[in-house]
């Protein structure tokens, strides 16, 4: 019963994560390793790309939530020290309104928008995973 403590004590043919690990012949293979893992080891570089791409997706976040709110304020598009905000989200929320139409006067980009900015935060935060090992299975 080596390994006990810390190992998975779900029921044959699952997971860590509740999903089926039966591959095509019916058995799972000894040296099969989910695709977890997109950049390898536990490096220094793998901690700051990826520590790196969550924050920029956080930051670019909040600055179209910013942007969200400044479209409230339409005397404030003019002030040079906002130019910036405008400039870096603009382009980005253009994307989105050309392919979805105001409704009732309402811009539904921004929500398209921070969704997909979340989708990708979460996905970067996943590059790195590690793959669990023979002895944690």
């Amino acid at each position: 019963m080596k390994g006990m403590g810390l190992s998975f004590l779900g029921p044959p043919g699952v997971d860590r994560l509740g999903t089926s690990v039966v591959t095509r012949r019916g058995i799972r293979a000894a040296n099969s390793r989910p695709l977890a893992a997109a950049i390898p080891g536990d490096t220094v570089a793998e901690g700051f790309v990826v520590t790196g791409l969550v924050n920029f997706f956080g930051i670019y976040q909040n600055l179209i939530i910013s942007r969200i709110l400044l479209s409230w304020f339409p005397a404030l598009q003019r002030q040079p020290i906002l130019q910036p905000i405008y400039t870096v989200c603009d382009p980005f929320l253009n994307v989105f309104r050309g392919v979805i139409p105001p409704i009732f006067g309402l811009d539904l980009s921004p929500i398209i928008a921070i969704t997909l900015l979340q989708a990708f935060q979460g996905a970067s935060a996943a590059l790195g995973a590690t793959p669990p090992t023979d002895e944690e299975s």
